[in-house]
């Protein structure tokens, strides 16, 4: 390759690269580092005032953005071959299914399916339908519904107690986690209908026993994204202190990419130096003996830490999420008097019958996955043979989100009546759209 093409090639390479991350700093990330600068400058004395962009966020800007900076990248570096036709690049760029949740797509892996004809296959078509009914579940009957819990608590951090803040902290785990799974699930499957095989995104994490594994299987594309793309282009000194500093950059980076605040920042950098500091000495160790009780005692552990650092996720502001956690110190007790903790739950928003069967639908998924982790034979089996199972489930299913895709209104009256007047319980949040 001569000297000129090499040239060109990587003049390409800038233009793609400012192009796709040029939008994606406009539109989600302006006013982001306007107001860091801002506060920055006032800490020296400058009081300046910059200008803030008011734009409608694109929906799912950071798939498709990083979709085409994976493109870009890897026709760059000759692992695939530049397409030639526009309507395949723009229909692997735009792919509905997977357009606003992911999972991020690979050119290698998704271009080659829209040039080439496929047939349909019927145990992929079952798979496709238990899987879309699955991911409705997680989303419609678990995350939305724990999610008026969530919301209340955040909403008024000053109200938790012990008990209420540590529900508060557990659930959002299990919301975040349906909420982005389920629309994954209901991404696979829609795709599978049509022909398309998508990649993995979640692989059980909330069964993790460690948190290099955890974070193994969860969002499964867009680390392995960073990882190939940012981490492994990082000064590669074979040094503790330089190995560290990447995998710090790296997790804050992610932090950052799930939305412009520096609490996403501090989520980020709090696992990097998690997964630097405990899980080597104590999570791994435990994951790797033979007791049950010792792989039982990681995943809790593991479990734990996350959940706290996720408060960081959740929380809009800095001493918001300060105030859920300060929850966690109050000492009151109340689980003593089981009429005072059933109180304290209820002022979250949710009957007592909805958040029994709230637990019941968590408890169930737990035990799918369980399943799906060490019953692979029993999987299998499922989606061949005679269909009485998966109509079954089919049925179960549908029947569950039709009566439980909603929540009573008439308990969550009581604490909007004191809420802000634009509080909306249901309204999403920043981490629905990465």
């Amino acid at each position: 390759m001569s000297e000129s093409s090499a040239e060109r090639r990587k003049a390409w390479l800038a233009i793609c690269l400012a192009v796709n991350l040029g939008f994606l700093a406009a539109f989600k990330y302006h006013n982001f580092f306007i107001d860091s600068a801002s506060i920055g400058l006032r800490a020296i004395g400058f009081d300046i005032d910059f200008a803030h962009l008011n734009w409608i966020l694109p929906v799912g800007i950071s798939f498709y953005t990083f979709q085409c900076l994976g493109y870009s990248i890897d026709v760059y570096r000759r692992k695939i071959e530049a397409v030639r036709d526009p309507i395949v690049f723009l229909s692997f760029v735009s792919f509905f299914p997977q357009l606003v949740a992911g999972p991020v797509e690979r050119a290698r892996k998704l271009v080659p399916q829209f040039q080439k004809a496929s047939e349909f296959d019927l145990v992929a078509a079952k798979q496709a339908i238990i899987r879309i009914l699955w991911g409705l579940f997680k989303k419609m009957v678990i995350a939305d519904r724990v999610a008026v819990i969530v919301n209340s608590g955040y909403e008024d951090p000053s109200a938790l107690n012990e008990v209420t803040a540590s529900l508060v902290i557990f659930l959002f785990a299990i919301q975040l986690y349906c909420d982005f799974s389920g629309y994954c699930d209901i991404a696979i499957g829609l795709a599978r209908l049509m022909g398309f095989q998508l990649t993995e995104n979640f692989r059980r994490p909330l069964i993790s026993t460690s948190l290099q594994s955890l974070w193994k299987r969860w969002h499964v594309t867009i680390h392995t994204w960073f990882r190939d793309y940012i981490y492994c282009y990082l000064p590669r000194k074979r040094t503790g202190i330089r190995i560290a500093a990447n995998i710090l950059i790296m997790f804050g980076i992610s932090g950052l990419w799930h939305g412009p605040t520096w609490n996403f920042v501090l989520w980020g950098v709090l696992n990097g130096v998690f997964l630097l500091t405990v899980d080597p000495y104590v999570f791994r160790p435990l994951s790797r003996h033979s007791s049950v009780p010792a792989k039982i005692l990681a995943a809790v552990l593991a479990s734990l830490l996350v959940y706290l650092s996720l408060v960081f996720f959740r929380g809009e502001t800095w001493s918001q999420s300060i105030g859920v956690l300060s929850g966690l110190g109050s000492w009151s007790f109340p689980w003593t008097d089981p009429a005072a903790a059933k109180a304290s739950i209820l002022v979250l928003g949710l009957a007592g019958w909805e958040v029994a069967f709230a637990a019941l639908f968590i408890l169930l998924l737990l035990f799918v996955e369980i399943l799906q982790e060490t019953k692979h034979r029993l999987v299998q089996n499922f989606f061949r043979g005679m269909g009485y199972k998966r109509w079954a489930a089919a049925f179960v299913l549908s029947i569950t989100i039709f009566f439980f895709g909603f929540y009573d209104d008439r308990v969550g009256l009581v604490k909007l009546r004191t809420a802000p007047k634009d509080f909306d319980h249901n309204r999403d949040f920043q981490y629905q759209e990465f």
